[in-house]
């Protein structure tokens, strides 16, 4: 408990630095998209420094991104709990990263199960959820592979039923010292720029929101499962 109570303590910490930061760092960034755009429609007749303000443009937006990230981490917005069929908001996260799935030659299978008990979730925070876990596996293959995701039922009494939403994939996997941090704010695996470790612990935040947990288990040179708990609206 006192564990709990510090962790709480430090990401309550992190969040309201995380805010204070995004916050001074947003105007700024309008300001400059602003001047880049004035820049871009006034040098069309310069190709070389078109090129120049396209770059500056897109590190911008990159940062813009991450103070975003940042926002999310920090703010506490009020969810909007429906009964859902879990099955049909992972089919739904499978088809909005689907493109980008199949340009880099990742397959992957959907074990779902549709007449499973539905849960109680803020549709638009899960769904983010299942796509930042499928994302994560998507860069950890950067060779191609699969991602199988599988449901099922966890029965601990008759009044306490889990849904287990498991995503397995063949990518690198997480050394024992990295998953130790893994959802840890700011600490990130990936080498990829623009990454600043916010994706794991923002997902983790909003499954525990749902009263849900997260668990990750990892294999180096073998692969990663992930698996959300959330429980079931019991009829």
């Amino acid at each position: 408990l006192q564990q709990q109570l510090i962790q709480s303590e430090k990401m309550a910490s992190i969040g309201t630095l995380a805010a204070g930061i995004a916050h001074e760092i947003k105007n700024p960034l309008a300001i400059i998209l602003q001047g880049i755009e004035y820049l871009e429609r006034t040098l069309s007749g310069n190709g070389s420094l078109q090129d120049v303000a396209k770059k500056i443009k897109k590190a911008v937006l990159r940062a813009d991104v991450t103070v975003k990230d940042l926002l999310n981490f920090s703010r506490q917005t009020p969810y909007k709990f429906d009964e859902m069929n879990i099955s049909a908001v992972v089919s739904e996260a499978v088809s909005l990263i689907e493109h980008q799935v199949n340009l880099k030659k990742i397959k992957i299978v959907k074990k779902l199960n549709p007449e499973l008990p539905h849960a109680a979730i803020d549709i638009n925070q899960m769904r983010q959820v299942f796509i930042n876990i499928m994302i994560n596996a998507v860069d950890s293959m950067p060779e191609g592979g699969t991602i199988t995701i599988g449901m099922s039922q966890i029965d601990f009494d008759s009044n306490k039923k889990f849904l287990q939403v498991a995503f397995n994939d063949t990518g690198g996997g997480i050394s024992e010292k990295d998953i130790q941090r893994i959802f840890d704010p700011f600490f990130s695996t990936k080498q990829k720029v623009g990454s600043i470790g916010l994706g794991l612990s923002i997902t983790r935040q909003i499954i525990e929101r749902h009263n849900g947990t997260i668990n990750i288990e990892s294999t180096v040179g073998k692969g990663t499962s992930v698996s959300v708990i959330l429980p079931c609206v019991i009829a």
